[in-house]
């Protein structure tokens, strides 16, 4: 098909007739025995092979907004960048389950496109940008029937820098994993307080107990981690107390606290995509637990029969009423570890969840279900003989 396309495409040129020709004969000519050879081997799937590309910085010459310098694209989300803001756009929704073939077929999930911009407000108009890390290889946009028309030869970074964005403040963007690090370089001297971010396009924000900022969308949440801020005495790192702060509906900055001003300071938040997990009938989850890798184990209430189970999980198949689902979830939230089902015949809840360091999952739930289904040679605790059991 994509050959077709191809001949297609360059037949629509008065000028491309005779590539067209060459193409044509190119397709019907044998191809070499060691091809065919090569061509039976395994190779990697194209999704899993996309999925480990790096993120990719470009100066925009055509492909973007022409409001903005420079576009990013990694997994999961693409931005664009100006002198003055960011516009992020992403994915938020439900995973496709687990028990799917990883194909290049399309898959109808539920997904929304997020779209959201940050503002740097009272930031300096000579602000300069500038990419760094220059990547291996470069991107040509192929668009449309004229070849004058066409970009080609572009190169990619994995960072980009705001110089001078405030007074003694340099901003980094860059990906890691998935998540869209932006990291402020203060020197000595520096004022946190002239960092102010105005954020635009979601339904609620919020920081919370932890100091993370939370954008609430009508299909999702987006996550702005608790920022990461340190100072260097030496060689030594030192960890600096930091939150994201309100400064009104749509703005907020950092709180720093007990830093020494006379040494540079660095402070890093990151935005996590949050997703959905679940079916189509109503789903709840009611503990989180993380252990030491960042994967995240997330345990809840279920009635979806269709709820996305992994191949070779402990039960995956729904069981009654309410089920108990336990969900391993990678650290990237990209995708599941496990996911299973837990509960016999009556309705079964689950109140929290744990991990050890050596990976066991600990549940503390109720049951009404006679028997509650167990691994062989091991009876789940109880402390009633009918009506609802607790369960650990």
């Amino acid at each position: 098909m994509v050959a077709a396309a191809l001949v297609l495409s360059v037949a629509s040129h008065p000028a491309g007739t005779k590539l067209r020709d060459r193409v044509v004969a190119a397709l019907l000519e044998p191809a070499p025995a060691t091809e065919v050879e090569r061509a039976r081997q395994p190779t990697p799937g194209a999704i899993d092979l996309l999925s480990k590309l790096p993120a990719r910085i470009e100066a925009n010459e055509g492909q973007g907004d022409p409001s903005f310098a420079y576009v990013g694209r990694a997994r999961g989300y693409s931005f664009s960048a100006g002198s003055d803001r960011v516009l992020i756009a992403g994915t938020v929704g439900e995973e496709a389950p687990a028990t799917r073939p990883r194909t290049l077929r399309l898959e109808k999930v539920a997904s929304h496109l997020v779209v959201f911009s940050m503002r740097f407000a009272g930031a300096s108009p000579s602000v300069r940008l500038s990419p760094e890390g220059v990547q291996d290889g470069t991107s040509n946009y192929l668009h449309g029937p004229d070849p004058g028309s066409w970009i080609r030869g572009t190169k990619g970074y994995s960072a980009l820098r705001y110089e001078g964005l405030y007074e003694g403040v340099d901003l980094v963007l860059e990906d890691r994993a998935g998540l869209l690090s932006y990291r402020f370089h203060l020197a000595a001297g520096a004022d946190p307080a002239q960092i102010r971010i105005v954020l635009e396009g979601q339904d609620d924000l919020f920081v919370d107990e932890a100091g993370r900022l939370h954008q609430r969308t009508s299909h999702g949440e987006l996550v702005h981690s608790a920022p990461y801020a340190y100072q260097l005495a030496g060689e030594r790192r030192v960890e600096v107390a930091s939150s994201f702060a309100s400064n009104g509906p749509e703005e907020v900055g950092f709180a720093v606290r007990d830093y020494d001003p006379s040494l540079p300071l660095v402070v890093d938040p990151t935005i996590s995509w949050s997703t959905s997990i679940g079916g189509t009938d109503p789903d709840l989850g009611y503990s989180v637990a993380v252990d030491s890798s960042g994967a995240a184990y997330v345990a809840g209430r279920t009635t979806s029969a269709i709820f996305p189970t992994t191949p070779g999980a402990y039960d995956q198949s729904h069981n009654g009423s309410y089920d108990v689902f336990v969900t391993k979830v990678s650290p990237d939230g990209s995708s599941l570890a496990f996911s299973t089902f837990l509960g016999g015949t009556e309705s079964d809840f689950v109140n929290s969840v744990s991990v050890d360091t050596s990976g066991a999952v600990y549940l503390n739930g109720v049951t009404w279900s006679l028997p509650l289904p167990s691994p062989p040679h091991r009876e789940p605790t109880t402390n009633h003989t009918t009506g609802p059991r607790t369960s650990s």
